[in-house]
């Protein structure tokens, strides 16, 4: 294990696992940082650590990394390249690029949980599955976020996560930052098999040559059963085919109490809420049929900015959203996520 260590050097490593602190851990990492660029010609290139291989090798918790971050091979991250164990309470500032795919601000990919953390750096990836948090993600992430603009190459791209292998879950998270890419691009999410999105939100423009294109959500699995509850976009959307406000191709999903504000913009399939769907059910959800720019959803009912605003209790249109998750604010404005303390002031700048 390591505690309490970090390093200023410039690393620049000529093959796989290349970190800032260390290139493969087998132990947890605690309380530890790393300041320095760090650079590496194969796969596994992290800001602080290049990979933890296996979940019992070990956990990162309160470290950090803020120097850039370039990789040319796969799994690049602002703190670790690859992650099979849990991220706590950690972060990276520094710019991310990655001249193949899984490329992420904080991880590559994981295996493990995230929670408290976060990343601010600029993600750029030429390769699929590129993310403000996580290139690729397939446990649970809590109560973090992203910030940075994120340009992929290639599919799968998102403000926070860019895709994800299998079921995982998104609580109380966002991602600010612009999204542009190929295909399934979300700004918050590229694409997403199933799980669940509890009380998060993304408010980045969004931009794609490609199709299945949305304000939350790119795309979701073929067999998914996934859920999108009590989240919202208000980013810009624009892309090819399948674009919607909230999500581009929604399959086999439920979507509950969310709604997406931003104009949408696509050359077929386009949705104010939802561009297009299959077997997906759409419940107490909204979006704005004046800043969409959009009259039509896959589901969903379009509602004028005064309807979505007037409410300012859990009354009217917003009678079955959850009081406790939500603040209605004033009439001028529309509701906001307070779930598990999240910042209401911050949402509403």
């Amino acid at each position: 294990s390591i505690s309490g260590s970090h390093s200023t050097a410039r690393i620049t490593g000529g093959g796989d696992r290349v970190g800032g602190l260390v290139g493969s851990s087998a132990g947890n990492i605690a309380d530890s940082y790393a300041t320095g660029d760090v650079a590496g010609s194969g796969d596994y290139t992290g800001g602080l650590v290049g990979i933890i291989e296996s979940r019992s090798d070990g956990s990162i918790s309160g470290s950090y990394a803020t120097g850039n971050v370039t990789g040319e091979g796969n799994y690049v991250g602002g703190l670790i390249g690859f992650s099979a164990g849990d991220i706590t309470a950690s972060h990276a500032t520094g710019v991310v690029t990655g001249e193949s795919g899984y490329v992420g601000g904080l991880a590559g990919s994981i295996h493990g949980a995230i929670s408290g953390s976060y990343a601010t750096g600029a993600v750029t990836g030429e390769g699929d599955r590129v993310g403000g948090l996580v290139g690729s993600g397939n446990g649970a992430i809590s109560d973090s976020y992203a910030t940075g603009a994120v340009t992929g190459e290639g599919d799968r791209v998102g403000g926070l996560v860019g895709g994800s292998s299998f079921n995982g879950t998104i609580t109380a998270s966002h991602a600010t930052g612009s999204v542009t890419g190929n295909g399934s691009v979300g700004g918050l999410v590229g694409h997403y098999p199933g799980g669940t999105i509890t009380a998060s939100y993304a408010t980045g423009n969004v931009t794609a040559e490609g199709n299945n294109v949305g304000g939350l959500v790119g795309s979701t699995g073929r067999h998914s059963s996934g859920t999108i509850t009590a989240s919202y976009a208000t980013g810009s959307v624009t892309g090819g085919s399948s674009v919607g406000g909230l999500g581009g191709l929604i399959r086999y999903g439920t979507i509950i109490a969310s709604y997406a504000t931003g104009s949408v913009t696509g050359y077929s399939d386009v949705g104010g809420l939802v561009a297009s769907g299959y077997q997906t059910r759409v419940t107490d959800s909204y979006w704005d049929t004046q800043t969409t720019g959009q009259s039509r959803s896959y589901g969903g009912t379009g509602k004028t900015t005064r309807e979505l605003q007037i409410p300012t209790g859990h009354t009217g249109i917003y009678a079955n959203w959850n009081a406790d998750w939500w603040d209605f604010g004033t009439s001028r404005q529309y509701p906001v996520l307070k779930y598990n303390g999240m910042d209401v002031a911050a949402q509403r700048r």
